[in-house]
């Protein structure tokens, strides 16, 4: 019976264990799309009036970010381009900032 549920165990453990998500779906999303983020290693550090960070840190949104646009275009090897809009505009003080992404 102790043998029994061993095997069970290690089996359900073994496959609970080879379930790790995000690290070869999607790579494209880890990509940097702005200059300073790539500037900086692709780390997600928090640079507070820089209108694309939320894009990694939404905790960042900010009413200093008010009527601020940034555009970004991204060359890569093998003919792969990559381009963002964004837009930040404080809607008013009580609701708060909203952060818009575009392709």
């Amino acid at each position: 019976m102790k043998f029994r549920f061993l095997i069970i165990f290690f089996i359900t453990f073994q496959a609970a264990s080879s379930q790790v998500g995000g690290e070869r779906i999607y790579n494209f999303l880890n990509i940097p799309t702005s200059a300073a983020q790539a500037a900086l290693g692709g780390e997600i550090l928090t640079i507070k009036d820089d209108v694309n960070q939320p894009l990694w840190n939404p905790a960042t949104i900010s009413r200093y970010m008010d009527n601020h646009v940034g555009v970004n275009y991204v060359n890569y090897l093998a003919d792969v381009n990559m381009g963002s809009v964004t837009f930040a505009h404080l809607v008013n003080r009580r609701f708060g900032t909203l952060h818009e992404l575009g392709p």
